[in-house]
């Protein structure tokens, strides 16, 4: 029932008691299992990243003294992805990988790559293949301005005994060698 009770307020239109039954759904102790907690935590960011509706900040009466008030529906969707990233990491909850693809997005929002990285970092080993990790670190290394360290990790995986024929990280290397006179014969 508390899950269900944000998508009735979705479904009639009325969309900030919705935003209000998600934040009453995950402050109130209900009781919930861990993996309903993130189902409504995915849900609640969700739906603050891509329903174009301007949730107000939460009341200051249900915070704790000092603790971080999210200013807009951007700061509160990455918070609760954030909190969800950590109880994954902690076992605290089932993996879910369409939660790092909406932090991905959030933080590309707002220029924020190398806190992605940083987030990519943290995952468990095996989340992610290998590759994938670094493809990706790489990336969100290149957007934050840290290209050196992005070379070095296109170079793990491109090599002969990894990916070398990964056209998205052979581009990304070509790209990342062309800005820099020094590696410009490794990139061709």
């Amino acid at each position: 029932a508390v899950e269900l009770l944000p998508a009735l307020w979705k479904e009639s239109g009325d969309y900030q008691e919705a935003i209000a039954a998600y934040r009453r759904a995950l402050l109130s102790q209900w009781n919930l299992d861990n993996d309903c907690c993130a189902r409504i935590q995915k849900d609640f960011a969700v739906f603050l990243l891509h329903s174009g509706v301007e949730a107000s900040p939460p009341s200051l009466g249900s915070q704790i003294e000092g603790s971080y008030i999210p200013r807009n529906n951007l700061e509160e969707a990455i918070l609760l992805l954030m909190i969800l990233l950590k109880k994954f990491n902690l076992g605290k909850a089932k993996w879910d990988p369409s939660v790092f693809e909406h932090l991905t997005f959030a933080l590309s929002l707002c220029s924020q790559t190398s806190v992605l990285a940083k987030q990519l970092e943290e995952v468990m080993p095996g989340v992610f293949s290998r590759i994938e990790r670094w493809n990706t670190l790489a990336l969100s290394y290149s957007a934050a301005g840290q290209n050196s360290a992005a070379v070095n990790l296109l170079r793990k995986s491109l090599h002969k005994h990894e990916q070398p024929d990964d056209l998205v990280a052979l581009l990304l290397a070509a790209k990342l060698c062309s800005e820099e006179p020094s590696l410009a014969a490794e990139g061709s």
